[in-house]
């Protein structure tokens, strides 16, 4: 027979190896969309958060969720933290706050000072294999370095 499977066909043909190792993760790629947030600061905030983006979406136990946020300052910053918490059926099970310099490197952003205009920050989370399914419930506060608050968003988080 002259027909062969994809298999048999990237297995015996070096030549188109590549190709379909591309073409097997493309396949499998996990997709990344914004998801519909809240925001929950005040009109006068100067950041504005325009996209937050989960990493995979939806979130999987026993992996890593990467919080992707999407804004744009109108102001600068030296400095500054961000404030989570995450609430499970109404109970706080996360109150972390993280270095806000750390996020925006971890987003692909050059360290503090941060000049206005648009930027990134990512925040990286384990999820526990043993986490309950359901809905978490997670709120980000960012503050500047003189504690003045920045923005705020809540996100809808589905295990």
């Amino acid at each position: 027979s002259t027909q062969s499977t994809w298999g048999q066909f990237c297995f015996v043909n070096i030549k188109m190896r590549s190709f379909c190792a591309v073409v097997v993760l493309l396949a499998i790629a996990v997709p990344a969309y914004a998801i519909d947030f809240t925001n929950c600061g005040s009109a006068t905030d100067p950041v504005t958060i325009t996209a937050v983006t989960l990493i995979p979406d939806p979130a999987k136990k026993g992996e890593t969720l990467n919080v992707v946020v999407d804004a744009t300052s109108a102001v600068g910053a030296t400095g500054g933290h961000a404030q989570t918490t995450v609430r499970f059926l109404g109970i706080k099970i996360v109150d972390e706050t993280d270095d806000l310099c750390e996020l925006l490197k971890a987003g692909g952003q050059a360290n503090c000072p941060v000049v206005p205009g648009a930027f990134k920050a990512l925040k990286s989370v384990p999820i526990p294999s043993a986490a309950p399914s359901g809905t978490l419930d997670a709120k980000v506060e960012i503050f500047n370095q003189d504690n003045v608050h920045l923005a705020c968003a809540q996100i809808k988080i589905k295990l």
